[in-house]
């Protein structure tokens, strides 16, 4: 299991993704499971993935997706950030219990800053779903879009286009 993985090499992993979007009160499907990582441990999870027989389906510096070898299994993605970052997101997460194993979770406004850095830079084919969850993820936990605070975040992670796609989907207008 993965939370014997990481307890095994001495990882600590931040749930994120979908997982973590569903922890965060919106409920939603997720093809894959994701984690950030110190970038100091891609060495240890990398050998961690090999021992349990996942095979590397793509990997560059700072993100790498494994196969399980068991048919039917999700895929596993791992996210790499420098230690200052991760010493941030890891002080502000929870954590939760799923399937009788605890795993640390991102807090919610890390979960929205990594879509709005995804919206920024991402895949597009992604940018529906990552919109919809920054929208749904707001509503479900009362943050409001319209704020100055959502705005400087928003603007710090996203950018101005992709505050007003929010805004407009939620229905919201500038404070």
């Amino acid at each position: 299991m993965l939370s014997d993985l990481f307890a095994q090499a001495g990882i600590t992993a931040l749930l994120a993704g979908g997982y973590a979007v569903n922890a965060h009160k919106f409920s939603r499907q997720t093809d894959d499971i994701d984690f950030v990582l110190r970038a100091d441990d891609a060495s240890r999870i990398d050998a961690g993935m090999a021992r349990q027989g996942y095979s590397v389906l793509a990997k560059n510096p700072v993100f790498v997706r494994y196969a399980s070898p068991a048919p039917f299994e999700r895929i596993i993605d791992f996210l790499f950030v420098d230690g200052g970052t991760f010493e941030k997101m890891a002080a502000d997460s929870q954590t939760i219990v799923i399937a009788g194993r605890p795993f640390r979770v991102l807090s919610l406004m890390h979960l929205i800053a990594m879509k709005l850095h995804a919206l920024k830079f991402g895949d597009r084919r992604r940018e529906a779903k990552d919109l919809l969850d920054v929208v749904e993820l707001a509503r479900m936990n009362s943050v409001d879009v319209a704020s100055d605070g959502f705005k400087a975040w928003c603007l710090k992670y996203g950018n101005a286009d992709i505050l007003e796609r929010i805004r407009s989907l939620a229905g919201k207008r500038e404070a």
